[in-house]
């Protein structure tokens, strides 16, 4: 569950209770179902005005088909009240609702809405700082620390759009094993009061799966400005041929600042590429402007304004050019962005992208300029934004360039690129035992992979788990020790080492036969009696099996007790995955896990006001040639409902 704050400020920010209070709910947070119908008050005191916002959207105040505002003023004590009617919740409904008083940015109060119709996964929290909502001054610095699960990738968004790092972002990851937990740090520098927003942590593979903290940064006061491009105030800007760029950036009156492009210094010529400062005395604050006239395709790049005596004090701008018509003139002409993504063999990347478009850019997924399908190795859902390519199965062969392009689906027109550079990692090469080989690892093995040894006749691996290539902190690893090779006894073993192979099946019992007085072990841990495993006279039964159980089985016999190793049954224990299930549209899948594996039922259900037609569950079931997995039934849909697909994204881009 995430973690539920106090109303109440920390009295050390200083900042005084408002005006504008959420009267419902009483608490900070609300959580629905899908369908049904969310209400929120708020009161003004004073008889301010309210306004509503949704993340950082402003909400209508006129009444739409599924959103209504309504407004009550006592005429007695003049104490204005404001009701938020959302029906039919929807998942794009969740996130942080506020009622502001729009004469003062800091008279607010809010409530974090969740709509689910899916099981809650394990939670991600923000468990620093403690507060929903923060007050710092401008030029100051902020951290967010945030806690998932180990097995989860934590991403970062500001006010509902990825945050990833930059000049002034710095974003960590760190697992801790033991705790079996995944630790993300986000620190943002020399904040200005355009940072203010919603700062959420997700988990990557379940966007509803979040925590999030409400930022108010302070303007500065004079003589304390910093380095702030003014011109122009959003971080990018789109030029055509021939245009004139004009980059302004504000600074204290002592800051000598200087511009660079894309890393390198700009080199005004005084014939095309200007650069002219002016002081205010009275405001003690330096501006500077940069002019490029007459673009051409060379001048897009990133313009960045610094503070030559501070590498922090820095602010900049990405300018994108594009032709007299308005089309991009090379696919470098194209607003993109490039995101790099170390990938970790035999498991799974999720990439997600957005953009600011139109309702008709559609995105697409491609690979070496392949157009991607959902299938068995791909899951693409492009249904909401986000848009998400979902890679199952990860090998060396899926290093390489992804793209997610936004195409105008009648015009073919790109409003911008995202661009994946995966990549793996290397792991040191391993030395082989004495009197050892390697039995199974590659010559330059890679994050995620995995190295096992064998000896050589008349010697016993002193471990059988295997080594795996792991990565922490931007640099990898080997988790494990390379085993050694003991000498085995001068009487040879009477029971001889062998290897079964065994299919598990989700959901059942599984029997493993030995030998009388065995010793079992699983991945080189020691089994004991209990709710999980029976050990019996001569097998090793597993109950209520799942897909954690898979691994290495070492049944070790000895002779009469005694420490003499007669020999050793080894049980490989593995699973199948049926082809990934997709949601039906205005529908879910529940009961099923990520894997998908052999034996494992999901049931289907259909968002409110639409029916399900189909199969209202499916089990991943083994074929007759013992070979190969499917799902029994039939793919379902769900039927009915008024709104059309252009309505449903509008409400989602908003």
């Amino acid at each position: 569950m995430r973690n539920i704050r106090s109303r109440a400020l920390t009295t050390a920010l200083s900042v005084c209770a408002g005006d504008v209070i959420i009267i419902h709910p009483s608490e900070r947070t609300l959580s629905v179902a899908a369908g049904e119908s969310i209400l929120l008050k708020c009161q003004a005191v004073d008889g301010a005005r309210i306004t509503w916002y949704h993340q950082s959207t402003e909400i209508a105040p006129h009444a739409t088909a599924r959103r209504r505002v309504e407004e009550v003023v006592d005429s007695v004590t003049g104490m204005r009240t404001s009701v938020l009617t959302i029906n039919d919740a929807a998942f794009s409904d969740s996130g942080r609702i506020t009622c502001k008083n729009p004469s003062d940015i800091f008279d607010t109060d809010a409530v974090v809405v969740r709509v689910s119709s899916f099981e809650e996964a394990q939670g991600v929290e923000i468990v620093e700082p403690v507060d929903a909502r923060i007050v710092i001054d401008a030029s100051k610095s902020f951290t967010l620390k945030c806690v998932g699960d180990v097995d989860r990738d934590l991403i970062w968004t500001y006010n509902g759009q990825p945050l990833s790092a930059g000049a002034r972002v710095l974003v960590t990851k760190a697992a801790d094993i033991d705790e079996r937990t995944m630790v993300s740090m986000l620190s943002r520098m020399s904040l200005r009061p355009g940072d203010s927003g919603t700062y959420a942590c997700h988990d990557a593979s379940d966007l509803r799966n979040f925590d999030d903290v409400e930022v108010m940064v302070r303007p500065a006061d004079r003589g304390q400005a910093r380095v702030e491009i003014v011109t122009p105030r959003e971080g990018s800007t789109t030029l055509k041929v021939g245009d004139t760029l004009n980059v302004m950036c504000r600074a204290g009156l002592d800051t000598d600042v200087t511009w660079y492009v894309d890393g390198s210094p700009a080199r005004p010529d005084q014939r095309r590429v200007y650069v002219h400062e002016a002081v205010d005395e009275n405001e003690n604050i330096k501006t500077s402007l940069l002019v490029v006239e007459g673009v051409t395709s060379a001048d897009a790049g990133t313009y960045t304004c610094k503070n030559a005596a501070s590498s922090t004090d820095v602010d900049d701008v990405t300018v994108y050019v594009l032709s007299k018509d308005g089309a991009a003139l090379h696919p470098e002409a194209v607003p993109s962005k490039v995101m790099d993504v170390v990938m970790r063999v035999d498991a799974g990347v999720t990439l997600q992208c957005s953009f600011e478009a139109t309702v008709s850019h559609v995105p697409e997924w491609s690979r070496d300029n392949q157009v991607l399908t959902s299938g068995s190795k791909y899951i693409i859902n492009s249904d909401s934004t986000p848009t998400i390519l979902k890679i199952r199965n990860t090998k060396r062969s899926d290093v390489g360039i992804y793209k997610c392009s936004f195409k105008d689906v009648v015009t073919n027109h790109v409003a911008g690129v995202v661009v994946f550079n995966i990549s793996t990692a290397p792991c040191d090469r391993l030395e082989a035992p004495s009197h050892g080989s390697f039995e199974n690892c590659p010559s330059d093995p890679q994050y995620g992979e995995t190295c096992t040894f064998r000896c050589d006749d008349g010697y016993t691996l002193t471990s059988s788990v295997p080594l795996v290539c792991e990565r922490d902190g931007g640099r990898t690893y080997w988790r494990g020790h390379t085993p050694s090779c003991k000498v085995l006894s001068d009487v040879e073993p009477e029971v001889p080492t062998s290897l079964s192979h065994v299919l598990l099946r989700v959901g059942s019992t599984l029997k493993l036969q030995c030998r009388q007085g065995a010793f079992w072990d699983r991945n080189g841990v020691r089994l004991r009696n209990g709710d999980k495993f029976t050990i019996g006279s001569d097998a090793l039964i597993i109950k209520n099996t799942g897909a954690s159980d898979i691994g290495i089985y070492d049944c070790t016999i000895h002779r009469n007790g005694r420490a003499l190793v007669r020999g050793i049954k080894k049980f490989n224990v593995t699973t199948v995955a049926c082809s990934r299930l997709v949601p039906p549209s205005h529908g879910s899948v529940r009961n099923c896990s990520d894997d998908q594996v052999f034996g494992e039922t999901c049931n289907f259900r259909c968002n409110h006001g639409y029916r399900l037609v189909g199969s209202r569950s499916r089990t991943c079931e083994l074929a007759h040639s013992q070979t190969q997995v499917y799902w029994t039934g039939d793919t379902p849909t769900c039927r009915g409902g008024s709104r059309s697909w252009k309505g449903q994204a509008r409400e989602i881009r908003r």
